[in-house]
């Protein structure tokens, strides 16, 4: 496939937007970590790749996809039916499923997160295989950045922790529609429309950016 996708075909390079339950929590795709390759969904479902300068050719990664994540060399897609898959390596790698009944798929480095349609938040590290630590339950967003790991609650309140998967929560707000992690950033949009941002230590004070805001990215 050499043709270049029209722009309104490249629905996955949303950012996270999020609905008010957790059963019904939209993903959004997040690309971290580097690395060269860009992701798209078309409008049929089709999930696509390429690696290396802007002209590659793509590499169809699935179908019925509604979520495409990619970080370093794993790609990540979360099927319509809620089932999540992760591959490492090339493009042309084998799939890994990694759960079922999935709203909501994050990759960051060597750790794979997934939230559940029952609210429960899961993340693992290390190899496609790894064991799944439970991070949550009732959460409606699940963002991973480095060895931060965020979740929003469906009540609003939102906890970030640093470190190891079982290290203990900082409570970061209330009242929070959306979350966003990146290196020493964090930053969360309010339900009334102010938008925060901190840096450096989960403690730090936060300084606002604006209002009357309906979405919030961090690089």
């Amino acid at each position: 496939m050499k043709k270049s996708l029209p722009i309104a075909a490249l629905t996955a390079l949303a950012t996270t937007a999020l609905a008010t339950t957790a059963a019904t929590a939209v993903p959004g795709t997040v690309s971290g970590d580097g690395g060269n390759r860009i992701a798209v969904i078309r409008g049929d479902g089709s999930a696509l790749v390429k690696e290396g300068p802007l002209s590659a050719p793509w590499t169809v990664e699935g179908d019925s996809v509604k979520q495409i994540v990619v970080a370093g060399d794993r790609i990540g897609i979360l099927k319509g039916d809620g089932s999540a898959l992760v591959k490492e390596g090339g493009l042309g790698a084998q799939w890994t499923l990694e759960g079922d009944n999935v709203v909501q798929l994050a990759l960051s480095g060597s750790r794979i997160g997934i939230l559940k349609a029952s609210g429960d938040a899961y993340v693992k590290e290390g190899t496609l295989g790894a064991q799944w630590t439970l991070e949550g339950d009732n959460v409606k967003q699940l963002q991973l950045s480095g060895d931060r790991i965020g979740i929003v609650k469906a009540n609003g309140d939102t906890y970030v922790k640093e470190g190891a998967l079982y290290d203990p929560w900082t409570l970061e707000g209330d009242n929070v529609k959306q979350l966003a992690l990146s290196g020493s950033r964090i930053g969360i949009l309010k339900a009334n429309g102010d938008a925060y941002v901190k840096e450096g230590a989960l403690g730090a004070q936060w300084t606002v950016e604006a209002n009357g805001v309906t979405e919030l990215a961090l690089s």
